[in-house]
């Protein structure tokens, strides 16, 4: 069960959409295409001329690729740690020079 205390507005929800819509270089033109609407109504919606309504985030965030959390807490990703393996692991290669070497090393580990 998610339990979630935030005090975000509309206004600052539309400017991540509008954020996250500009970042993807999707027009309002596009955007409104993928909902089915016309891209005037669209830029209603993300002026904030008509209420967004939960159901219209989650419909936005569909089409933006993106989860309708995702687009609350923008910039940063909601991650729900119940549901994730923080046991994963992950390999990666690196081909670099030698004097270069440590650093990467203390990056990767977060030494100083």
């Amino acid at each position: 069960m998610l339990y979630l205390y935030m005090e975000v507005s509309e206004q600052q929800i539309l400017k991540n959409i509008l954020e996250i819509r500009t970042k993807q270089r999707f027009t309002q033109n596009y955007l409104g295409e993928l909902l089915g609407i016309d891209g005037a109504t669209y830029s209603r919606i993300e002026k904030g001329g008509i209420a967004l309504s939960y159901s219209k985030l989650a419909e936005i965030a569909k089409a933006l690729n993106v989860s309708a959390i995702d687009i609350i807490t923008y910039p940063k990703i909601y991650i729900d740690k119940d549901n994730t393996n923080i046991q994963e692991r992950i390999s990666v290669t690196f081909e670099i020079s030698s004097d270069k070497r440590e650093h990467l090393l203390k990056m990767v580990t977060g030494e100083k």
